[in-house]
């Protein structure tokens, strides 16, 4: 049956000999005639065809196991090569499992983050932005002092209410003339798990800029078009 074969019933062609076959192979191998007989009356020479036959198995026996590490279903012996190939394990990675690593595709789209973030527990909304004028953030270019030109920014709204991962709690900071006495000041929330997560997808070009929102789950979906609800919660 052919290796190319669909059908459920395939069976590899590859073939690795054991010892007898590969001596079955050695002796096939000899010139003809009654000098190169290797039957009973010529042990000796059978028995050196033997040796050779059991080096020739042994060989054929890591040959069909080397092609099992071809694969990360079925690798063993190379795993610490394939772990350092895929840089593993990194706490950060969002595909911590080596075959789910492999058979990634990855994406550059606000979607695609989107999903990854979720599936590390984050609820995020996300907006692309190239050079030029913000809503809401009067950024009139790309330009920075002492550094060089700023392809793009990602802004990036973490729902914090809706993010399992995020364990930190969050504290409104005190308003303009609201402060009472032995009230602490808010610290900002840390997202350093989320920061982690995305700089290994996105690329290093863009610049990732961080707000946080407690507004219901609902209101973070941005994927119809309208970026204006985006940009004012960005902007306040």
């Amino acid at each position: 049956m052919s290796s190319s074969s669909c059908s459920p019933g395939v069976v590899s062609e590859d073939i690795c000999l054991t010892q007898p076959q590969a001596l079955d192979q050695l002796v096939k191998l000899l010139p003809r005639g009654r000098a190169w007989r290797t039957d009973e009356d010529a042990p000796v020479r059978r028995g050196f065809l033997n040796a050779l036959a059991a080096s020739w198995a042994y060989i054929e026996e890591r040959l069909c196991a080397l092609r099992l590490e071809f694969f990360c279903q079925s690798e063993t012996e190379t795993n610490d090569v394939w772990l350092r190939q895929y840089g593993l394990p990194d706490a950060c990675d969002p595909y911590p499992d080596l075959c789910g690593k492999v058979a990634a595709f990855g994406g550059t789209q606000c979607d695609y983050f989107q999903a990854i973030a979720a599936r590390a527990g984050w609820s995020i909304a996300c907006l692309e932005t190239g050079c030029g004028a913000i809503a809401g953030r009067a950024l009139a270019g790309c330009a920075q002092a002492g550094r060089g030109r700023r392809m793009g920014e990602l802004h990036v709204l973490v729902n914090l209410a809706d993010s399992p991962a995020y364990t930190g709690g969050y504290r409104t900071p005190p308003l303009a003339g609201r402060l009472l006495a032995g009230q602490p000041l808010a610290c900002p929330p840390d997202l350093s798990a989320l920061e982690c997560l995305l700089e290994r997808i996105v690329h290093a070009h863009v610049l990732i800029v961080y707000s946080t929102t407690t507004v219901p789950a609902s209101s973070m979906d941005f994927r119809s078009g309208d970026n204006s609800s985006l940009l004012a919660a960005i902007a306040a």
